[in-house]
């Protein structure tokens, strides 16, 4: 785990923040996001690695994350653009991004072979300007 979080969460400097979500109440880990592939160039990111933990599943975790890294990659980090990839079949995920403000952009069709069947994956993003729109 030490390899995965070194380096991370320097704005200006690293490539990838990492957030993990916190029950209020109980004090468990319930979920966990990242922001990488982060180009200060080009003020864009990715989202990766969004895991829910089975027992907050359909309680709007990741809707809360994903609005949450949002906010953090749009008015701390001053990115311009965050976009991320969800295989067709998680329409759970495709849900909640959609309802987070990204916006469907391409299909990489057929990118990966699974449980005897190829896969597509969903390209989503959001721009600065259309997530202040959703957020004034």
């Amino acid at each position: 785990m030490d390899w995965y979080i070194r380096d991370t969460n320097v704005p200006g400097v690293s490539d990838a923040f990492v957030f993990k979500a916190v029950d209020i109440e109980t004090g468990a880990v319930v979920g966990h996001i990242s922001l990488g592939g982060l180009s200060w160039k080009n003020r864009s990111s990715r989202i990766s690695r969004v895991l829910v933990s089975p027992d907050a599943m359909q309680k709007g975790i990741c809707q809360y994350m994903t609005k949450a890294v949002l906010k953090i990659g749009f008015e701390e980090l001053g990115l311009h653009r965050i976009g991320l990839g969800v295989y067709e079949n998680n329409k759970a995920a495709l849900n909640c991004y959609l309802k987070s403000g990204l916006n469907i952009e391409g299909v990489s069709r057929d990118i990966l072979w699974y449980n005897g069947e190829f896969l597509s994956m969903v390209e989503m993003a959001i721009l600065e300007d259309e997530w202040r729109m959703l957020n004034p």
